[in-house]
């Protein structure tokens, strides 16, 4: 009470911040529903339900598009291993109205999650925790309990991997036969 009483709070930071969050969703939602490929759970649903942009304002398009999911309320989570498409109900990291919980997110909570979806831009993210885990799994040393929590997220990174790529796959299927 004393802090803002002095301080004052400033609105011009937090619209400056809102407005910041707001860019970045639109940004993120771009790359997503223009992607050729999504890997996780809400990834194959975006794949799967994103309409068509073509033509000379496919940008245009995809940028108003975009801007209406996030002023229709859609929470998104940007983070360097991936999204998450926030949806209370399926929320793996128990969130509440207004957002995942930070407490509970991770990439190992996120992976789990229906709401997660993942880009090849987050490639070099499992990439390096695929051969984190495999350097880890050298170690002679290690305690059987650090031995289990390293394959489960040896398998992750392996998953997400597998999952990017196969999107790839579909991807690359779906253009030859359009052809």
């Amino acid at each position: 009470m004393t802090d803002s009483g002095y301080v004052g709070t400033d609105y011009a930071l937090e619209r400056e911040i809102e407005a910041e969050v707001i860019e970045q969703s639109v940004l993120a939602w771009e790359h997503m529903l223009s992607a050729p490929q999504l890997g996780g759970s809400a990834g194959r649903e975006i794949l799967a339900k994103r309409p068509l942009f073509r033509g000379a304002r496919m940008k245009d398009d995809l940028k108003t598009y975009a801007r209406t999911l996030v002023e229709a309320g859609l929470v998104l989570g940007v983070c360097e291993y991936g999204y998450c498409v926030y949806r209370r109900e399926y929320s793996a990291c128990r969130g509440n109205a207004a957002g995942p919980n930070p407490v509970y997110r991770g990439p190992t909570t996120c992976v789990r999650c229906l709401n997660f979806a993942v880009s090849a831009q987050h490639r070099p993210y499992w990439m390096g925790q695929l051969q984190r885990c495999e350097t880890l799994l050298n170690e002679p040393a290690l305690p059987a309990q650090t031995l289990k929590i390293v394959r489960e997220r040896l398998e992750q990174a392996r998953s997400m991997l597998r999952s990017i790529e196969s999107s790839e796959k579909d991807d690359a299927h779906a253009r030859q036969v359009a052809r």
